[in-house]
């Protein structure tokens, strides 16, 4: 089976284990250890919501956003401290494509 399904044999038992004691339910994953999420749920929202309004209607003088202005902006007015790159990861996880 571990074979037909592409994982090794210790993962299948992992799984059939799993199964056994949690029923359909212990399929899913489980949470994994590690480093939690440093941007709330709120602050991600918050990202997408400021870089999907127009900086002209916050008063501000320019038509379009870059990373670097959004990145200034998000400092100053909601107090998000957040690198270009990581402001960039949350726009394409939502699905927006930013242009170069």
């Amino acid at each position: 089976m571990a074979d037909r399904v592409g994982v090794g044999r210790a993962a299948a038992y992992e799984w059939l284990h799993r199964f056994n004691a949690e029923g359909l339910k212990g399929l899913t994953d489980h949470p994994r250890p590690g480093r939690p999420h440093t941007y709330t749920a709120e602050h991600r929202a918050e990202v997408v919501a400021a870089a999907l309004t127009r900086p002209d209607d916050h008063g501000l003088p320019f038509a379009s956003w870059t990373l670097d202005r959004l990145q200034a902006y998000l400092a100053e007015h909601t107090g998000i401290g957040i690198k270009r790159t990581r402001i960039d990861e949350i726009l394409i996880a939502e699905g927006l494509r930013w242009r170069k």
